[in-house]
């Protein structure tokens, strides 16, 4: 039997400036600031998203010059079994490979307190701020990004890893270079 493993962030990141929360402080997560380098490599550029457990930075790789996304975890609770399912999601999230999914590439402690990980940097919208946005999309367009949704559902699925919180402000859309929204494209 494939193990189950819950996660809360393989399929979505909260990049849109839109989506944060404005002003709001977790209690128990490490503050970055722009310029500031973390765990020797990563620079940060600015802030990009904040829900209720996490702050998410777009974070240059000093050494690769890639541009990525590191996110932090509110550490207010994080207790010995927290940090092994944190360890465990991140390990099975580098897993991924496939073009709507977004891959771990990094994680570990900051100041040996901070758990984070760093993940592909996808630029775009969510899928709320576009229904926000625009409206409901059309049939033709819902179906492509529901089947690009499910491609990428499967996949994970295949390989044991369950995401418990599909929601459109957790879906990231891009645009294609046909204009067409994208659900979560990689830029290989």
């Amino acid at each position: 039997m494939t193990e189950e493993i819950e996660t809360d962030r393989l399929l979505h990141q909260e990049v849109d400036s839109q989506d944060r929360t404005a002003g709001m402080k977790l209690s128990g997560v490490l503050e970055l600031n722009p310029g500031q380098v973390v765990a020797d490599r990563y620079k940060v550029i600015e802030e990009i998203g904040r829900g209720g457990m996490s702050v998410v930075y777009q974070v240059l790789h000093v050494s690769l010059q890639r541009e990525l996304a590191l996110k932090t975890i509110d550490t207010s609770e994080v207790k010995d079994a927290t940090w092994r399912r944190f360890q465990q999601e991140a390990k099975a999230t580098s897993l991924l490979d496939h073009p709507n999914l977004i891959t771990v590439h990094d994680y570990g402690l900051l100041e040996q307190r901070y758990p984070y990980f760093v993940m592909d940097l996808i630029e775009g919208t969510t899928l709320s701020k576009r229904i926000e946005s625009k409206g409901s999309p059309k049939l033709e367009e819902a179906l492509r990004l529901f089947i690009q949704i499910c491609f990428g559902l499967a996949y994970a699925h295949d390989l044991g890893i369950v995401h418990r919180d599909i929601k459109p402000s957790n879906i990231m859309l891009c645009k294609t270079h046909c204009g067409h929204w994208q659900f979560n494209s990689k830029n290989r």
